[in-house]
């Protein structure tokens, strides 16, 4: 399920009108490191909007494009990577890759 978390109005004072919040894409299907990040990314003053899969981060993207995306390459429909070839050009945003190790016994458990 992705969401779009807004700025309260303590994040906006002494912020011009005319300057929107940067925004941050979380990519992950891990819900804890999903929450973690968000909120440290949140605390730092980005609107966050996040999505588990590609397919969630795809239909966001038809919608509006983020200034930065946090993205695991581990996905359930897929590699985070293919997630480049949909917004390249300009005004593509910067995009961060990451990627656990999960073990063989978790592996198993998801299956």
């Amino acid at each position: 399920m992705s969401g779009l978390a807004h700025a309260s109005p303590d994040e906006l004072e002494g912020r011009p009108e005319e300057t929107p919040m940067p925004s941050v894409l979380i990519v992950d299907d891990d819900p804890d490191f999903q929450a973690a990040m968000a909120e440290l990314v949140r605390g730092e003053g980005f609107l966050v909007e996040t999505a588990t899969s590609l397919a969630e981060a795809h239909a966001i993207f038809k919608l509006r494009i983020p200034d930065v995306v946090l993205v695991d390459l581990t996905l359930p429909d897929g590699n985070g990577l293919e997630l480049l070839s949909a917004v390249e050009g300009p005004g593509a945003p910067e995009m961060i890759t990451r990627t656990r190790q999960i073990p063989q016994h978790q592996k198993e458990k998801r299956q």
